[in-house]
């Protein structure tokens, strides 16, 4: 299916800049626009619990290992502070986990191989190496979240319907080192992962001993936008392509990044597609989901044939219609900022604040109009359910 005609691309709002400002395209100007387009995107993302950014996600908790046993050589082997597992094997994921030895909690480094492990240079037994037959626990309570995560609401353990409480991070640590045992996870925290730059983590507690899965609702960041379409791999390639296909052949290759970006389309081998407001406004409009060399595989079919025709490719703005005339008036306050007009910047806040206002109003999407003595089979169900299961249908 193609995308809507009504969704706007970072190009349109570069468009909607040059034109409010009379600019052109000098490097100084185009700078300056594109700092005021990504400062009032994130301005209107953060103003409020938007539902078009609500989103469903989910984590597989691993089960905890603790069969066999090891040997601790802090200084000797083929690495320092390295564990050998005596008979099986250490998890894939062991690298992210933590060990427990003589109830003592230690964070691992690294997976050497399928039966050794090492652990942190600063969380290991010391210089007195474990005997070889010593018990373990290794368990893993940290998860990767979503890379675009803003907001976690309620987890819920999907197998038993059970809903974990939320701690916070210095009583899950405390819960960590002074509780032993492993089972249901009820307990649950955020924050950042140990492993990658500016990413959360869901911190589960206890360890688990079962695997399964958890899931959840987060509010995401919109987006990035990348692409402006003035760039030289968004403007001066051509495509062809039959009607009813479902690819588009560039005329040279497209970078990987423009995946789940949108290629605008023009039957002219010569002037690019614009906006609906523009001079010549696209033809038809895709997402782009797959890119193999100058194959590009988009989310329809094309509605006509192409031959070296010219494109446009930029990012979607991801914002629902009723949330870009906020985004517009946000934009016009940070260019009236930048001018440093005190008198100007008063009267765009104003109205910056009464956009935000009406998308905000306009995010109540569903109405009822039952009374509050009218109930639906679905409400007659859950309030005379009595842990007995029932067909019965209003009376």
């Amino acid at each position: 299916m193609a995308v809507d005609d009504s969704v706007l691309t970072y190009s349109d709002m570069l468009d909607y800049v040059t034109a409010l400002t009379d600019g052109g395209a000098r490097t100084k100007d185009l700078r300056l626009f594109k700092e005021a387009i990504l400062g009032a995107y994130k301005d209107i993302a953060m103003a409020a619990e938007w539902d078009y950014h609500m989103d469903e996600g989910r984590v597989d908790l691993d089960a905890n290992q603790s069969s066999s046993t090891i040997t601790y050589d802090h200084t000797g082997g083929s690495s320092e502070r390295l564990v050998t597992i005596a008979a099986g094997s250490w998890p894939t994921w062991a690298k992210y986990g933590r060990i427990r030895i003589d109830d003592v909690v230690y964070s691992i480094e690294d997976r050497k191989s399928s039966t050794t492990i090492t652990l942190d240079e600063d969380s290991n037994p010391g210089a007195i190496d474990v005997a070889a037959g010593t018990s373990y626990e290794i368990y893993r309570r940290v998860y990767p979240l979503p890379s675009d995560m803003w907001r976690l609401y309620d987890v819920a353990v999907e197998k038993s319907y059970w809903v974990p409480h939320y701690i916070t991070p210095t009583e899950w640590l405390k819960r960590e080192r002074f509780s032993t045992s492993s089972g249901q996870t009820w307990a649950w925290t955020i924050m950042k992962d140990p492993d990658s730059i500016g990413r959360w983590s869901l911190w589960v507690d206890p360890s688990p001993d079962t695997a399964e899965p958890l899931g959840f609702i987060y509010r995401r960041r919109p987006r990035t936008l990348r692409w402006a379409g003035t760039e030289t791999e968004a403007r001066t390639y051509t495509a062809s392509g039959s009607a009813d296909a479902s690819t588009i052949t560039t005329s040279t290759a497209l970078p990987a990044s423009m995946v789940g970006s949108v290629i605008r389309l023009a039957d002219s081998t010569t002037t690019h597609p614009t906006g609906l407001a523009g001079t010549y406004p696209f033809l038809e409009q895709h997402k782009i989901t797959a890119l193999s060399t100058t194959t590009v595989t988009i989310d329809g079919t094309l509605s006509t044939a192409y031959s070296g025709d010219k494109i446009v490719v930029s990012d979607p703005i991801d914002m629902n219609d009723t949330m870009v005339e906020a985004l517009k008036a946000q934009l016009e306050y940070r260019l009236s900022r930048f001018s440093n007009d005190a008198r100007d910047m008063a009267s765009a806040k104003q109205i910056a604040e009464l956009e935000l206002r009406r998308a905000l109003e306009a995010e109540a999407r569903h109405m009822s109009y039952r009374t509050s003595g009218s109930f639906s089979r679905y409400h007659y169900l859950f309030r005379h359910l009595g842990n007995t299961i029932t067909t019965d249908t209003d009376p």
